[in-house]
């Protein structure tokens, strides 16, 4: 019984593994609301401008990281997390602002909104996969990934991983609309 409560809990995960935002909601629900119940919302959460609003989304992250120990590896990942979420926020208001949502919707079938959603979020996922080798490797191991993976290997390695994270995103996307 545990195995099915595990992978329906990992299955989540992998639902919205896609998706800053969605991946810090349901990978730690209790965690999740606490911050938005005792940290968010009582500072004004989403209720003022946008130079607020990035603030406030980056105390949750500070607050984890000194819970934590206020580690330098913990304040880049906290780093790297807050930027994941906030240029993914900025990426949604930019593609819902009238004009440019009304192009992207004449010239652009579903099915490539989707596309374009997906290779967006590799890219994003990628980000999420350093912020967490930094979080349980250190600093050392995120620079390292960083090195080989999208610095060295561009062409050997990058390339195929964005390609794997772009089907990942694709069956995340899939997995949302059912």
């Amino acid at each position: 019984m545990q195995k099915c409560v595990l992978v329906h809990h990992l299955g989540l995960t992998l639902e919205f593994a896609h998706h800053c935002p969605l991946l810090f909601r349901h990978f730690d629900v209790g965690l999740y609301k606490w911050l938005i119940r005792y940290i968010y919302v009582p500072l004004g959460g989403a209720r003022h401008g946008v130079f607020r609003k990035l603030v406030y989304a980056a105390l949750p992250f500070g607050f984890v990281c000194f819970w934590h120990g206020c580690h330098d590896y913990l304040q880049c990942w906290a780093l790297l997390n807050w930027v994941g979420v906030s240029v993914e926020k900025a990426l949604t208001l930019l593609f819902s602002c009238p004009p440019l949502h009304h192009i992207i919707v004449r010239c652009l079938s579903p099915r490539m909104q989707r596309r374009g959603f997906a290779l967006i979020s590799a890219f994003s996922t990628a980000m999420l996969i350093l912020s967490n080798l930094v979080f349980l490797g250190g600093i050392h191991v995120g620079r390292i990934f960083w090195k080989r993976v999208l610095v060295q290997g561009w062409s050997s390695v990058a390339v195929p991983m964005l390609a794997f994270l772009y089907c990942f995103a694709q069956v995340g996307i899939e997995w949302d609309m059912r």
